[in-house]
């Protein structure tokens, strides 16, 4: 990936007195409307008259203007992501993945506001991230390319989607769950679990229909191999499959 330096100017009415101030020390074209003004020369300014300038993390296959406010907008302009609310998901980029939480809708009498407290986490095994990179974006949706020096991956969320999917390019996948989770149900290529008791996801990995048996290990690997014996899984910890086939595999919440 390379840098890239974005600049920003801010339009108030303090900032346009300063740039027509700089304008007339730079000597460019200034056009008067009405009481206001304004220029075509940009590029007679000095760089310091550009606004303030930071690094901007997006792929490099990425030669297009970038959107300064949309609602992902700080996959970009961060390291990693703030919180990005897409309802009904929420999202955020931290160093070992992509973390996702079904918000709820709190109200008081002073405020309505939705805290980010994620279930789950998609990554890949063993992996930390250097960053998170916008790869692409639409009207609703965005690329998030996750990157180390060992193995990448992609993930696609949208605003107003009850899902998100993930592209893998390299490495073993993993999906870690953040709080008490029940395995509802297995099947080869699917996982339905309940987080927390109360938000419930299904994983699906889309592969090679034809081989059932590869479908069936490439789940095994996107939850781990510790095994899921009945029982309670502790905070904190990745899911696992032992043996989809050989029982209902079931979580008590205690």
């Amino acid at each position: 990936m390379f840098k890239r330096n974005l600049s920003v100017t801010v339009a108030n009415c303090a900032a346009v007195v300063l740039v027509v101030m700089a304008c007339v020390v730079c000597q460019g074209e200034i056009i008067s409307v009405g009481k206001a003004s304004y220029t075509h020369s940009l590029t007679d300014f000095d760089s310091e008259d550009h606004g303030p300038k930071f690094e901007v993390f997006v792929s490099d296959e990425v030669l297009r203007p970038l959107p300064t406010s949309d609602w992902w907008t700080s996959v970009m302009t961060q390291r990693f992501s703030k919180n990005l609310f897409a309802f009904p998901l929420a999202f955020r980029c931290d160093e070992l993945g992509l973390l996702i939480d079904q918000p709820e809708i709190v109200q008081t009498k002073e405020a309505v506001f939705s805290p980010f407290e994620p279930d789950l986490r998609i990554g890949l095994k063993g992996q930390k991230f250097e960053r998170a990179e916008a790869a692409g974006w639409g009207d609703f949706t965005v690329d998030i390319g996750f990157r180390s020096k060992k193995a990448k991956w992609t993930a696609t969320i949208g605003h107003g989607l009850p899902f998100a999917y993930a592209m893998f390019n390299s490495g073993t996948p993993e999906v870690s769950f953040l709080a008490k989770t029940e395995i509802i149900e297995t099947t080869p290529d699917s996982l339905w679990v309940r987080v927390d008791g109360k938000h419930n996801y299904g994983l699906y990995f889309v592969g090679d229909t034809s081989d059932a048996n590869t479908l069936e290990q490439r789940m095994k690997d996107i939850v781990g191999q510790t095994g899921a014996e009945d029982g309670a899984m502790d905070c904190r910890t990745t899911a696992t499959i032992k043996n989809p086939h050989s029982k209902r595999c079931t979580r008590d919440k205690q």
